[in-house]
């Protein structure tokens, strides 16, 4: 059995990219075992994520957790090595480890020639390739490749959410939805202040959601992370409460549903409950694509160049630029028919 050790100290988004990777280890070496080093944001994510057989937590400050971290990977000899989090730590960490071969993908140049002595090969991000060829490199080393169905890392999953044991499961029998994701990225004092203003009205939200369930003729998922906003707060106000964090209102013959301060399970179930995904850009986004799900993905052109080495392997997938409310909602909407 062939042992690898990855190292994805950073997001649950840079994980579902990961996971792409990790599944063709597992398609290409049948009988590996997956050992992946997370971070505290990722962890609890990526244990309930079936490609990987065990999962470390970078450790705290604690040094008792340093020691601890320290022989339960050094002790061991892997076949392979990889570094994607490009974190000096983990670069550092990869080098004291034992390993037939060690590859990484790094984004400051010097890590390129500092560490190139001591990997079997280093792979440069200049930012002129997507995340999926960097990572198809890396695999070449080891004579595997990517194939399309590597790209559905979440069909087949059980999804672990509460909302599975709620009893509201018998809403989302045999009708078809599309999934707003409304949080913090929209509104403009929570979020990047460089990027355009999206943030609505109140009344224009209420237009912007009518809009999507009579020209979509499907019913409608509302949700907006673990944070609340005055926006869906006051919308909120407008529905039937079904149980603690679920309100429902009848739109002619669809509804709407709102979930409120849903968890990251939870959203990832309602996006598999779902056809498209509305959203900014983000983990949700990923989990979208992971699924196979159609995607509306709003991002800042500031920044094109960045999301489209994130977003190049999606499909069924459409993008849309930051702009006024008023301008991107009618935007959206026109793509919706």
């Amino acid at each position: 059995m062939n042992k690898y050790l990855i190292f994805r100290t950073d997001r649950i988004g840079d994980f579902l990219l990961s996971a792409i990777l990790i599944k063709s280890i597992k398609r290409n070496d049948k009988g590996s075992s997956i050992t992946l080093v997370a971070s505290k944001k990722n962890y609890n994510y990526i244990k309930n994520i079936d490609l990987v057989d065990e999962v470390i937590m970078w450790p705290t400050k604690k040094f008792i957790e340093k020691i601890k971290f320290c022989i339960k990977i050094f002790k061991n000899k892997f076949y392979c090595i990889i570094v994607l989090d490009g974190k000096k730590r983990s670069l550092y960490c990869a080098i004291l480890t034992k390993a037939k071969y060690k590859i990484s993908i790094v984004t400051k140049i010097f890590y390129k020639f500092i560490f190139k002595f001591n990997f079997t090969k280093i792979i440069y991000d200049d930012y002129s390739q997507n995340k999926i060829d960097l990572h198809k490199s890396a695999l070449k080393i080891l004579n595997f490749n990517i194939i399309n169905d590597d790209l559905n890392v979440l069909l087949n999953r059980e999804f672990n959410s509460t909302l599975n044991n709620s009893g509201i499961s018998p809403l989302f029998e045999n009708k078809a939805f599309v999934m707003l994701h409304f949080d913090e990225k929209w509104i403009f004092t929570d979020y990047i202040k460089s990027y355009k203003n999206i943030e609505p009205k109140i009344n224009e939200f209420r237009k912007f959601v009518l809009n999507i369930v009579n020209v979509s003729k499907k019913n409608l998922i509302i949700t907006n992370g673990i944070s609340s906003n005055n926006i869906t707060n006051s919308f909120r106000n407008e529905l039937t409460k079904i149980n603690a964090n679920c309100y429902h209102k009848e739109v002619e013959d669809r509804f709407i549903i709102y979930f409120d301060k849903t968890n990251f399970f939870d959203i990832e179930y309602l996006i598999n409950k779902s056809e498209l995904l509305i959203s900014c850009h983000g983990a949700p986004t990923h989990i979208a694509a992971a699924l196979n799900k159609k995607i509306f993905d709003i991002v800042d052109n500031s920044e094109e160049l960045l999301f489209k080495k994130f977003s190049h392997h999606f499909r069924n997938y459409n993008s849309f630029f930051r702009k006024d409310f008023a301008n991107l909602s009618k935007e959206i909407v026109s793509r919706l028919g």
